[in-house]
C-alpha cells in the first residue's frame, strides 16, 4: 500500500465527511446572504457609517467563522506562511507605495485630519474590514469550495481560483459597469476585478498556508491601510472604484501588474507543496 504524505494545507478539508462539509457550505451561503443584507440595511457613505457598517459585518463573518471552523480563530503561528511570508511583505509594500502617490496626488488643499479620534477610526475601519472580507471570503469560501471541487492540491487551486474571482467581481457592480461609458470608466471597471482577483488569489493560499484568520486579517489590513490612509484622513470615503478620475486608473493599473507576481508565487509554492 503506498504511503500519501499531505502537508498540512490540506489538514481538515479532506478529512471532514460529508455532514461537515454540507455544514460549511451552508454557513457560507448564510453568511453571503447576511452580509448583502447588512450593505444593504446599514448605510456607509461616511466615515463613521462606514465604520458601523464594517464592524457589524466583522461580527457577522466571526461568528461564521466560529460556527463552522473555529479553530481559523486560533493565535498565529510565527512562521507558518513559510515562503509566503516575504510575499506577504511586498504585498503591504504595494499598499505603501500606492498610499504615497495619493498623498502626493491629493487635491490642492486638501488638509489630512490626524486628530487621534479620526485616525482610529481609520485604522479601525481597514481591520474590520479585513475580518469581514478575509473571514467570508477566504475561510468560509475555501472551507466549503475545497471538498466540494475535488479536495487536495487540484481541488485547492480551483476553489482560491473561484474564490478569487467571486472576490473581485464584487468589488464592482453591474450597475456600475454599465454605466461606465468613458475610456477611464471603463478600464477601470474591468482592472478593479482583477486587482482584487489577484489579492484575493494571493490570500487564498496564504490561508492554505496558515490556516488561520489573523494572518489573514494582518496581512489585509496593513494593505487597506496603506493604500487608503491619506484620502480617508482627508475626509474622502470613497463608495465606487469607478471613479473615472485618470490617476486613479494609473493607480489601479500599476498595483494590478505589481500583485501579478506574489499571486503566481503563492501558487506554485502550494502547488509544489501538496499531494495531489
Amino acid at each position: 500500500m503506498r504511503r500519501v504524505t499531505r502537508t498540512n494545507s490540506t489538514v481538515g478539508l479532506e478529512a471532514d465527511g460529508g455532514l461537515a462539509r454540507n455544514h460549511r457550505a451552508a454557513v457560507f451561503v448564510a453568511a453571503l446572504v447576511a452580509s448583502a443584507a447588512c450593505f444593504s440595511l446599514v448605510p456607509g457613505d461616511t466615515l463613521g457609517g462606514s465604520l458601523v457598517q464594517g464592524a457589524a459585518l466583522a461580527a457577522l463573518a466571526l461568528a461564521a467563522v466560529g460556527a463552522s471552523n473555529p479553530r481559523a480563530l486560533r493565535a498565529p503561528r510565527l512562521g507558518s506562511a513559510g515562503s509566503l511570508g516575504p510575499w506577504a511583505g511586498y504585498v503591504a509594500a504595494i499598499g505603501l507605495a500606492a498610499g504615497v502617490a495619493s498623498f502626493f496626488a491629493l487635491p490642492q488643499g486638501a488638509v489630512l485630519n490626524v486628530a487621534p479620534l479620526h485616525v482610529a477610526q481609520v485604522v479601525a475601519l481597514c481591520l474590520v474590514t479585513g475580518v469581514f472580507e478575509e473571514g467570508v471570503f477566504r475561510v468560509l469560501a475555501l472551507d466549503a469550495l475545497v471538498p466540494a471541487l475535488g479536495g487536495s492540491r487540484r481541488g485547492m487551486l480551483r476553489a482560491a481560483l473561484v474564490s478569487a474571482v467571486l472576490f473581485g467581481a464584487l468589488h464592482v457592480s453591474l450597475g456600475e459597469a454599465v454605466v461606465a461609458i468613458d475610456v477611464v470608466s471603463g478600464l477601470q471597471a474591468v482592472l478593479k476585478p482583477v486587482q482584487a482577483g489577484l489579492f484575493g488569489l494571493f490570500m487564498a493560499m496564504v490561508y492554505f498556508k496558515t490556516r488561520n484568520l489573523w494572518t489573514l486579517v494582518g496581512v489585509h489590513a496593513a494593505f487597506n491601510l496603506f493604500y487608503s490612509a491619506p484620502p480617508l484622513l482627508a475626509g474622502d470615503v470613497q463608495q465606487t472604484y469607478v471613479t473615472g478620475n485618470p490617476f486613479d486608473l494609473v493607480l489601479l493599473a500599476a498595483t494590478t501588474l505589481l500583485l501579478v507576481p506574489p499571486a503566481l508565487a503563492a501558487v506554485r509554492s502550494v502547488r509544489d507543496s501538496t499531494t495531489p
